[in-house]
């Protein structure tokens, strides 16, 4: 196996490239500056570098919907400000893709759509119990056709 020897003014400066690359990076991705669970409202609340601040709800999240408030309330911050971690619970979340909506794995982002899906349809509000009772004035459901 041959290996390829480059000079220390190559090495300098591809390591000169990636500097610039991961200021490029962190000048323009979001950085999180705090985190921290509220217990009362059930989310994790984080703060950004640039004074926005966004939350969600633990039970959407893969590894931290099934978590005590103990373990919740450990939370660290990477250092690029670019995740959060949960030792006790071994849970890391990208702070880019929380700010997307993802959640999880896809596997997990499907499983938790499907349930909002489901009890989204079986609410009862007043608004759909007055439909229902009109349409069951006007002789309810039409029935299905055999083919």
């Amino acid at each position: 196996m041959s290996e390829t020897k480059i000079s220390q003014e190559e090495l300098n400066s591809q390591i000169a490239k990636a500097t610039e690359a991961g200021k490029t990076a962190l000048g323009s991705e979001p950085i999180a500056i705090s985190a921290r669970f509220d217990k009362k409202s059930n989310r994790i609340i984080v703060g950004l570098k640039s004074g926005i601040s966004f939350m969600f709800p633990v039970q959407l999240a893969q590894g931290l919907a099934d978590a005590n408030a103990s373990d919740l309330k450990e939370i660290e911050i990477t250092p690029s400000g670019q995740g959060l971690y949960w030792p006790l619970l071994d849970v890391d979340l990208s702070i880019p893709h929380l700010l997307q909506g993802f959640f999880g794995t896809k596997k997990w982002m499907t499983r938790i759509f499907s349930e909002m899906g489901q009890t989204g349809g079986s609410r009862r509000t007043p608004a759909k119990m007055e439909a229902s009772r009109i349409n069951g004035k006007l002789g309810g459901r039409p029935r299905k056709k055999a083919s």
